[in-house]
């Protein structure tokens, strides 16, 4: 063995020990909705409130490590597993989300790897350890470089089963059926459902159907989109994502009326959903809501002893000595900060149709899925803790936990009130 094969031979323990930390860091931040059972159980665990801020041990850090680079093994397609390192370090340090290095990547490395036995890399590209993700994708993408690879040529990619949805003078939208009709549609695009090596279309399709939008007038070269509303993606074909809404009602027209009939995901998603069926939800979650306000506000009255001294020292008193309650002013003009508080919890949960869908956009970045109709409590707890300040950050979070333990929606989307078990 050369001595500068022995220096870059691959060792599962010598990569744990420089990128364990960084890998579990990366697990935590992870996208990627369609996770093996460890991996979802390792990300479930890292991202609980007991793990948050915890520094974990060394075995715990193997544990998880050894997960990740298990997999970054499967998608290496070298004898020696030369490029996992490479893998880790990628993962560890520029924001990519596994689903797209087992699919992508695995494509590019192959591609890669070929070049590279065949030597038709420019020497700077032949250290992989030199290149970022993007820099991989650009070398594979390369014409020249591909032309010289047409011996390696496969033949056609077969277009599989798919169905035409529309087809007019602004855009064409496929409907792939299997794996083939994915791959072949999704040529020229980053999705991991085009991908050759570990294509994700049959794990995204069990969640609904997946469309592809072909412009016929595109903005610019390779314009193509995919879209998933069992998910929530709507991506360009560099895997970016788009804003869900100009994309179906406004770029082609108004997608939406054809897409919902084919589609219930689209019927059943908060971002999608007419005005007439949010405002009626979001107002009896709401009324649902001001029970636990006027709760809060009985609380404070009752244990507030000063309020009732002050009472008596202003004379809201009967002729027996107590409080006249008729007279006394209300707790409000004897607090104000009481009053502002509750104005903030009541403001908090007066959400507009408009806002619920942004807050919808945002949820689905944080909560990797996009709200269905039936999750609109748990939106409007999202919600109710980002209006939060850090001066009653508590107690938004008490009042979002709260609002989700005691609202019901039914399939039809009837919202009604839940006495939560003890």
């Amino acid at each position: 063995m050369r001595a500068r094969e022995f220096l870059i031979e691959y060792s599962r323990e010598k990569t744990t020990q420089v990128f364990g930390s960084k890998l579990i860091d990366a697990l935590r931040q992870d996208s990627t909705s369609n996770l093996p059972s460890q991996l979802k159980t390792a990300k479930t665990l890292l991202r609980s409130p007991d793990m948050n801020g915890i520094k974990l041990d060394q075995v715990e850090v193997t544990r998880f490590a050894n997960y990740i680079l298990h997999s970054f093994e499967s998608t290496d397609p070298t004898k020696n597993k030369e490029y996992v390192r490479w893998l880790a370090k990628v993962y560890s340090n520029e924001n990519i989300k596994l689903e797209d290095i087992w699919s992508n990547g695995a494509d590019w490395l192959e591609t890669y790897n070929k070049m590279k036995l065949k030597r038709i890399l420019a020497p700077e590209f032949n250290d992989i350890n030199k290149l970022s993700f993007k820099q991989l994708y650009n070398i594979v993408q390369n014409d020249d470089l591909l032309q010289k690879l047409e011996s390696l040529d496969q033949g056609p990619i077969s277009k599989g089963k798919y169905e035409i949805i529309l087809d007019n003078a602004q855009v064409r939208i496929i409907h792939p059926q299997d794996e083939d009709s994915a791959k072949y549609y999704g040529q020229g695009t980053t999705w991991c459902t085009a991908a050759k090596n570990n294509n994700m279309f049959n794990q995204y399709n069990k969640s609904g159907p997946m469309f592809i939008l072909l412009p016929k007038k595109p903005n610019y070269d390779g314009e193509k989109y995919q879209i998933h509303a069992g998910t929530g993606q709507y991506m360009d074909e560099g895997d970016n994502q788009v804003n869900e809404l100009e994309l179906l009602s406004t770029r082609f027209g108004n997608l939406l009326p054809l897409l919902k009939t084919i589609d219930n995901n689209f019927n059943n998603s908060v971002v999608f959903a007419d005005d007439e069926v949010l405002v009626p939800m979001l107002d009896a979650i709401k009324e649902i809501a001001l029970e636990y306000v006027g709760n809060i506000v009985t609380e404070w009255q009752v244990n507030d002893d000063y309020y009732n001294t002050w009472l008596h020292e202003q004379g809201y008193v009967d002729e027996n000595g107590d409080i006249d309650w008729e007279q006394a002013p209300s707790y409000f003009d004897y607090n104000s900060e009481a009053e502002s508080e509750y104005n903030h919890l009541v403001d908090a949960v007066t959400i507009t149709p408009w806002e619920a869908r942004e807050g919808a956009t945002e949820y689905l970045v944080d909560e990797e899925t996009s709200p269905s109709l039936n999750e609109l409590d748990r939106l409007v707890a999202f919600i109710v803790i980002s209006r939060a300040t850090r001066a009653t950050n508590r107690r938004f979070e008490d009042f979002a936990h709260w609002i989700v333990q005691h609202t019901s929606i039914s399939k039809d989307n009837k919202v009604t009130y839940r006495q939560p078990r003890n």
